[in-house]
């Protein structure tokens, strides 16, 4: 089981392709990237992604960097429109939570937001999504168009982007072995018929998650 949380879903989705050994993909308010499709496509595709401002940015040079490429790291404070990395990626944590991990922030290089992603190995492999309802890095309807493309098994959250730090429980709770599908059921569709139709969504309960969720089941 590969699990990836925000850019860390077009990791897997690339990863896993034509591996035999990954049986599942768990998305936890991530990217669930088609062939081609590319991160900051995906932020823009729908309204609301607090990262669509150049703002929200520092650039910061690195060693080696091809021409034009560089680190970026989420500000820590407001540059409007960009309301700070509290409010914006660490939402519905304490501050105090909120500006540590501000401060130890890893950097992502900024091509990588422009890479399209290869064959997706949601194919071929069942998936399970997990969406905070109040993310405001991915919005939530980008992330159920995702899902529902993918055909994953769906949960929803009333969380923010950091759903597996303020809901550290929901990720196992959301693809636990008893929401798997039988054994005649864990093909996925191929690709022609990866866009349509919905996918069935999950009520875990309040136990298994250690917070509210809500879903369609």
């Amino acid at each position: 089981m590969l699990v990836g949380h925000s850019y860390g879903g077009m990791v897997i989705t690339n990863a896993a392709a034509g591996n035999s050994n990954v049986k599942a993909l768990v998305y936890v308010d991530a990217y669930i990237p088609a062939q081609g499709d590319t991160a900051f496509g995906l932020t823009r595709a729908r309204p609301g992604s607090c990262l669509d401002s150049a703002n929200a940015f520092t650039a910061v040079p690195y060693p080696g960097a091809p021409a034009g490429d560089f680190d970026t790291y989420l500000k820590a404070g407001p540059d409007l429109p960009y309301p700070g990395f509290a409010q914006c990626f660490a939402n519905g944590l304490p501050a105090s939570q909120a500006a540590v991990l501000a401060a130890t922030q890893r950097p992502i290089a900024f091509s990588a937001g422009s890479d399209p992603s290869g064959v997706p190995a949601w194919l071929t492999i069942p998936s399970w999504s997990l969406i905070g309802t109040a993310d405001q890095v991915i919005p939530p309807a980008e992330q159920l168009f995702m899902s529902e493309r993918a055909h994953a098994r769906i949960t929803e959250i009333d969380s923010g982007h950091l759903s597996l730090i303020s809901h550290p429980g929901a990720v196992p709770a959301s693809s636990s072995p008893r929401r798997m599908p039988p054994p005649d059921q864990t093909t996925q569709p191929d690709a022609g018929a990866a866009e349509c139709g919905p996918s069935p969504r999950v009520q875990p309960t309040a136990a298994d998650s250690g917070g509210p969720m809500k879903g369609t089941p």
